[in-house]
């Protein structure tokens, strides 16, 4: 199934959503399962372009016109390279919901529980907002 996660835009400048799509299995029936499947993809992502590595980075014309598109362009080269212990990003995934450092909506609907069934359809839309806490005092 098809559904569309929206993203902040990778300029700084430009201050902007994106939707990108993402691929997930049907038998995703709660909330922990999605942010579980999304982690293990993500974290198979960043393993594989570690393993990539080109000896000499370089951007074809068509490269930089694709990123321009996005509004920052680069080599795309990760500096740090030390193996993700899956287990730990997924107990600080659940850690950091029940902190309420992230919220989770689907179709504008906020889902309160980490383990809340949940019903995906094909091209819903699904928001990861992360909260940011401000400190500081008044004088």
């Amino acid at each position: 199934m098809k559904i569309f996660i929206t993203v902040k835009s990778a300029s700084s400048s430009k201050k902007y959503l994106n939707q990108r799509p993402v691929a997930l299995p049907e038998t995703i029936a709660t909330l922990q399962e999605l942010v579980e499947e999304l982690i293990i993809q993500n974290v198979k992502a960043a393993l594989a372009s570690h393993e990539q590595g080109n000896i000499i980075s370089f951007l074809t014309a068509k490269d930089t016109e694709n990123q321009l598109a996005t509004g920052k362009v680069g080599f795309q080269y990760t500096y740090g390279k030390e193996e993700t212990d899956m287990e730990k990003a997924l107990q600080e995934a659940e850690s950091a919901f029940r902190d309420g450092l992230y919220r989770v909506f689907i179709n504008d609907i906020e889902l309160m529980e980490y383990k809340e069934t949940i019903k995906l359809a094909e091209n819903d839309n699904l928001v990861f907002m992360r909260l940011t806490m401000l400190a500081g005092r008044l004088w």
